[in-house]
């Protein structure tokens, strides 16, 4: 009951019409195109090329545009260009495998020290949470080292996005966190 209601007000205060953009990253293989698919009432997509889906997404918090880039090496190097006019950053994690951890923690810092995106709030999705996971959200917390972020908003939630666990929880925190930014900049 609490959630729709403050899901009204952000979708008043955004005025639906009014189109948000939000990067949607992580490496490859972690859930960011089933991420969308789920939480998506209505999906236009606007462009798609090989590691590169850009969709105008609309659900029951924001309607927004949606930069889904994919993780491999060589997608990676395009990242920069989708900077410009980000108003919230998903970075989409699996805790089922350790060893991409450091090129995941790598890839965020470059990201958090890019200008394009200051104060852009970061919302950590830390996906397949209903799978036996090798780490937990603690660990995962200190090994990108989230506790060191001063200059944003942001947050760290486990998800299951097959079956939409937590996936209302973080972009009902990612939607007010923007129209907070918002309010302080006008």
């Amino acid at each position: 009951m609490g959630s729709s209601a403050s899901c009204c007000t952000v979708q008043q205060e955004f005025k639906l019409h009014e189109k948000m953009k939000i990067l949607l990253l992580g490496l490859e293989n972690v859930g960011k195109t089933t991420i969308m698919n789920k939480i998506s009432q209505d999906i236009t997509i606007e462009e798609q090329s090989s590691g590169i889906l850009i969709e105008t997404v609309e659900n029951k918090y924001m309607k927004f545009i949606s930069w889904d880039l994919g993780g491999c090496d060589r997608i990676r190097l395009f990242w920069k260009r989708f900077f410009p006019g980000t108003q919230g950053i998903i970075f989409v994690i699996d805790p089922s495998n350790k060893e991409p951890m450091e090129e995941a923690k790598h890839k965020l810092d470059f990201l958090l020290q890019s200008e394009e995106l200051k104060d852009a709030p970061l919302l950590v999705l830390v996906n397949k949470k209903d799978l036996r996971t090798e780490m937990n959200i603690d660990e995962i917390k200190q090994k990108l080292e989230l506790g060191n972020i001063k200059d944003r908003e942001w947050k760290i939630l486990g998800i299951c996005a097959i079956t939409e666990k937590g996936l209302d929880d973080g972009f009902n925190w990612l939607s007010k966190s923007i129209l907070k930014k918002k309010k302080r900049t006008n």
